[in-house]
């Protein structure tokens, strides 16, 4: 087992290797290798996520919006990046890896994440519900087999545009947001969906067949 994903993540790493953009950085990505695809807008944060696209989406993260802060979960410096990170660690214990390998182990596990809004900063008034019918499009185009809705207060805009892509029949969690005290929980949670996600044959057992804790 071990030795099947860390194949999965040298094939992930020469294929991310000459293509990497890391904030602050001009773009030098070959516009025909990177699809936009269904209602995407050209911005530095939508370049990086499309970098780690899996060929095949297990599980879809839906969070609300990119920060305004300039941080990101693809740039692997956010709240978001670093409570997901533990949350697999604990699971799949070292090989989960941090930084640039986590986000290769992210999407060898065929984990993606993406935005009810896709511009960085909080949605203000109406921008959540006119955002529905977007993410329903990129949700349809996914294709994926269970969701992880990231922050209650969006809840319900995730299950309606996951219902308009007519795929509210598979698995649907919803955590709260990995922070002002909910990190420990996020962790907790999202570590207890990944088993289950394990258990359903959605994702891989637990690399080399025993389950890390982290204190």
């Amino acid at each position: 087992m071990t030795e099947w994903m860390d194949e999965l993540l040298k094939a992930a790493e020469e294929k991310q290797r000459a293509r990497i953009v890391p904030r602050g950085s001009a773009l030098r990505v070959n516009d025909s290798a990177l699809n936009l695809g269904a209602d995407r807008v050209e911005t530095r944060q939508e370049r990086a996520r499309l970098q780690y696209k899996p060929e095949s989406t297990k599980v879809l993260f839906l969070g609300e919006s990119p920060p305004s802060s300039g941080t990101f979960f693809y740039y692997f410096d956010s709240n978001l990046y670093k409570y997901t990170k533990d949350a697999f660690q604990e699971v799949y214990g070292y090989q989960a890896g941090a930084g640039e390998r986590f986000l290769q182990f992210f999407q060898s596990m065929g984990c993606w994440v993406d935005d009810l809004c896709l511009q960085p900063g909080k949605p203000k008034g109406a921008q959540c519900y006119q955002a529905v019918p977007s993410l329903a499009a990129r949700i349809r185009e996914a294709k994926p087999l269970a969701f992880v809705g990231v922050m209650l207060g969006i809840e319900m805009h995730l299950r309606k545009a996951i219902r308009l892509a007519d795929l509210e029949d598979l698995p649907q969690y919803f955590l709260r947001f990995p922070a002002q005290g909910n990190q420990r929980r996020y962790v907790d949670e999202l570590a207890a969906v990944l088993r289950r996600l394990q258990k359903a044959d959605i994702l891989p057992g637990t690399v080399g067949g025993t389950s890390q804790t982290r204190a």
